[in-house]
């Protein structure tokens, strides 16, 4: 009998008032519904909530959807939500689905009280290639 694996790992930490939420591994649709329980309940007992993304390899649209609907829920109970340390590829899947504004993102948890650092913006002149300098 094969035992089913799961492809994410999941740690809460508390700290005063902030929930720091570890994901490591793959978030598909068969882990979404585990990453809501916990950023549900990091909110609940929390005032800001750190999503440590550092180890997070891949996403796809049902953990975008979990992403977008709590960032909505720690809106409306005046809360935050707070992405850290996404690997690029995480960032890219983040902007090109829109959502890159909506976060603020961090380069550390270390670094809490530094602010937002923003998605690095794709430079427009690079789709027009090398110029040729003939």
């Amino acid at each position: 009998m094969a035992t089913s694996r799961s492809l994410m790992d999941i740690r809460v930490e508390m700290s005063g008032t902030v929930a720091v939420v570890t994901v490591v591994g793959e978030c598909d649709a068969s882990e979404a519904s585990r990453l809501a329980y916990a950023l549900r309940d990091a909110r609940l007992t929390a005032d800001e909530v750190h999503l440590d993304l550092s180890g997070l390899a891949f996403l796809d649209s049902a953990t975008l959807r979990v992403l977008y609907s709590e960032s909505v829920e720690f809106e409306l109970d005046s809360s935050r939500l707070v992405l850290v340390d996404p690997q690029p590829g995480i960032r890219r899947v983040l902007q090109i689905a829109g959502l890159d504004s909506r976060f603020e993102v961090r380069s550390s948890r270390d670094g809490a009280s530094n602010g937002h650092f923003p998605f690095p913006q794709p430079d427009p002149w690079d789709a027009l290639g090398p110029v040729d300098e003939a």
